[in-house]
């Protein structure tokens, strides 16, 4: 269980799971039964309805791999319990590299988060602020290049969203390109 920090004073005691194999195997089932992650050069167009959230989409790649080399999150918002867990798989290797760019607003909007996301910040997990409302992830993994394009913030919350999951490498580095950019 996640512990509260001096720096992270807005955490209730025990009110964070982090990120285990039943969390991870709930994740890949939930994907698994829309027909799963897309194979090379194809795409998967979802609308959910409460039952996958992004993170969900993000966790359903370790079905076919132990690691994530990049990550690269675009989020407009970002759920406090994710940072929380994807710090938590980079320090049991499962991440290798972490880049999330979020909204330049996410500092007054939600300074609870925003100094979550930034007590994290090293060489391995970057963090980018820009004026975005884009929601992109982009999952490089075992020559797979994921590209998570949707309505849903980076979050745990299950809402009605829309989803447009690439495996294309072209795609991956025209966004990994203007993105690196920041």
């Amino acid at each position: 269980m996640f512990k509260p920090s001096k720096k992270n004073i807005n955490f209730k005691p025990n009110s964070i799971s982090l990120v285990n194999k039943e969390k991870i195997k709930l994740s890949i089932n939930k994907v698994s039964n829309i027909g799963g992650m897309p194979q090379t050069n194809s795409q998967l167009r979802i609308i959910t309805k409460s039952v996958i959230n992004s993170f969900d989409i993000l966790l359903s790649v370790f079905e076919n791999s132990n690691k994530i080399e990049d990550l690269t999150i675009v989020s407009y918002r970002i759920g406090k319990k994710v940072v929380i867990e994807l710090n938590e798989l980079q320090k049991q290797n499962k991440i290798k590299n972490i880049t999330i760019l979020i909204s330049g607003g996410m500092r007054r909007l939600m300074p609870d988060v925003y100094n979550a996301v930034k007590s994290f910040e090293s060489e391995k997990f970057i963090i980018k602020e820009a004026e975005s409302h884009a929601k992109i992830t982009l999952i490089k993994s075992n020559n797979n290049f994921y590209v998570i394009e949707g309505s849903g913030n980076m979050n745990t919350n299950a809402k009605i969203e829309q989803y447009i999951i690439d495996n294309d490498i072209l795609l991956y580095n025209f966004h990994k390109d203007w993105i690196d950019k920041i």
